[in-house]
């Protein structure tokens, strides 16, 4: 099960979010693209999941990092320490908000 967050629908200064097995997550995002990004049956979705690394067996296959940032000396410390990692996940399709809510946060500093 992983966090999914509706950009359509306001919570405060967030989107609401809902629990959601990844395949059905999937399953959405692929009707999305089918229907060429058309919205007015859909919600506009994205996933952002902090923990999904630890929780899910298999997950280290669902992206590949680029060569130049694998060495994440506060990760490798945190998992040596049986601490909590720091990787995670953000995705959705066009139109999602998953990049502006980073960009929002960053932007604040």
């Amino acid at each position: 099960m992983c966090p999914v967050y509706n950009c359509n629908k306001k919570y405060y200064d967030s989107n609401p979010s809902k629990m959601m097995h990844m395949k059905e997550f999937i399953e959405y995002w692929k009707t999305v693209i089918s229907q060429n990004y058309n919205y007015e049956s859909n919600d506009v979705l994205y996933l952002k999941d902090f923990h999904m690394f630890q929780e899910v067996t298999g997950s280290e296959d669902v992206y590949s990092v680029p060569q130049y940032f694998q060495s994440d000396y506060l990760n490798e410390y945190c998992l040596a320490n049986k601490l909590t990692d720091y990787r995670f996940v953000y995705m959705g399709p066009k139109m999602s908000r998953s990049v502006e809510n980073n960009y929002r946060l960053f932007k604040r500093f």
